[in-house]
């Protein structure tokens, strides 16, 4: 019996290794990808289209359940209206991605 539980182990190792360094290499992606040059780039493309002051705290990519970008403690100011926004989720259009 335990020969059994032995051989299975010796076929499966390669999975137990590699999806546990997977699963850990995409949860942290996110974080090794410069985030703040992204931020800026993201907050001043908005300003110059929207013709506006956009602040944000912060910028996260998550890839669950979703592929989907958050920001987080977003204030738009604009001569018309101010507005304060604690989360706003971007998803990517799929038909532009392909």
């Amino acid at each position: 019996m335990a020969e059994k539980y032995f051989s299975l182990l010796k076929k499966s190792w390669p999975v137990l290794v590699v999806l546990p360094i997977l699963a850990t290499m995409i949860y942290f992606l996110p974080d090794l990808v410069k985030v703040r040059q992204i931020q800026t780039r993201v907050v001043s493309q908005i300003n110059s289209t929207c013709g506006c002051d956009l602040q944000m705290d912060s910028m996260r990519w998550h890839w669950t359940p979703l592929p989907h970008l958050t920001l987080k403690k977003v204030q738009i100011n604009h001569p018309l209206f101010t507005a304060e926004i604690p989360r706003i989720d971007l998803s990517p259009q799929w038909s532009a991605l392909f």
